[in-house]
């Protein structure tokens, strides 16, 4: 990857990448000063219409992270973007920044970003993951991220080891045309998770009160799949709340057999296959689950587990080799 910079008042801003890897990197230094701007429009295939790089004061120099003869390459924007890890020491994020990157599904970010500039996201309808990691000092940033985004998302505190379900929300316009008035109407729960804050920082508690209202506005497998991650990540998770999740997980073993397969991680499983609350009709839907979608690997696991956890518990019953129950 190469990319097009000028230097700023306390280090680099980045105005432009190439390559061609839609998975982006950015470096934490270039020419040993930290990366603390993102330029507007450095995402976006915008730029050459706002002709924003005319408007750059400062020169613009080009820096590679490996030495080749490859050229510069095709700019990383719109939708070819695909992953964004931004450096640690970033500060500000320049106007319209991601404009258009529709195919943007993951973005790694220090929680002490203080600038966002306008419609950041504008277009990144794609966007399903957030990775938060410790900044330079600062407040935190994620509360206005999670404002600007209102898709369902899961939120990674890389520095508290937890995971979380932002659920979606919109807002309707309806005419009210006897008092010639426009009403707002508020659709799903996601803008009460988007308050769980304490000034700054996360409310965990605050979150898990949320809950009933993500059962009874949401979906059963979203709810689920916040259960599970609660349970699975539990930062500052209250008893009472942890056993309200255990009780819902048990209660719906059809979606959290699919919440589980969905995420794909080897890890979560085997968390899973060692909890108290796991019961046989889970293992069940499970192991369904794994032969509908071809997982050998899975299936395996799952097998192995059934020897461990339930085979003596009906000497009667045994498997076939499909692993369905024969008496």
């Amino acid at each position: 990857m190469k990319i097009l910079y000028s230097t700023a008042l306390d280090g680099i801003c980045i105005r432009r990448c190439f390559g061609l890897d839609g998975d982006v990197l950015l470096p934490e230094e270039i020419d040993g000063r930290p990366v603390t701007e993102l330029g507007p429009y450095v995402f976006s295939g915008g730029m050459d219409r706002a002709g924003i790089l005319k408007q750059v004061k400062e020169p613009l120099e080009l820096w590679t992270g490996e030495e080749d003869d490859s050229g510069t390459g095709e700019a990383i924007c719109d939708e070819r973007v695909t992953r964004l890890c931004l450096p640690s020491g970033l500060r500000t994020v320049g106007a319209y920044a991601f404009y258009g990157c529709r195919f943007l599904e993951e973005l790694e970010f220090p929680r002490s970003v203080s600038d966002w500039g306008a419609g950041v996201f504008t277009g990144c309808t794609g966007m399903k993951r957030l990775r938060v990691r410790p900044g330079q000092g600062g407040r935190s940033c994620l509360k206005e991220v999670l404002f600007e985004l209102r898709q369902t998302l899961e939120v990674e505190f890389a520095d508290l080891g937890a995971r979380v379900v932002i659920p979606e929300f919109y807002e309707e316009s309806v005419e009210n045309t006897p008092a010639r008035i426009i009403m707002r109407q508020m659709h799903g729960c996601g803008h009460m998770y988007r308050y769980c804050f304490e000034e700054d920082r996360f409310s965990f508690r605050e979150y898990d009160r949320l809950f009933a209202y993500l059962k009874a506005e949401e979906n059963t497998l979203l709810a689920v799949k916040a259960a599970f991650f609660r349970l699975y990540c539990p930062w500052n998770l209250e008893e009472k709340a942890k056993e309200e999740y255990i009780s819902y997980l048990k209660d719906n073993p059809e979606e959290t057999a699919q919440a589980v397969l969905d995420q794909e991680e080897p890890g979560m499983l085997r968390w899973l296959l060692a909890q108290p609350f796991f019961c046989r009709e889970l293992w069940e839907k499970l192991l369904s689950g794994a032969e509908r979608r071809g997982k050998r690997d899975t299936t395996a696991l799952l097998m192995e587990a059934f020897h461990l956890r339930f085979a003596s518990e009906q000497p009667n019953q045994s498997l076939s080799r499909s692993g369905r129950f024969r008496l």
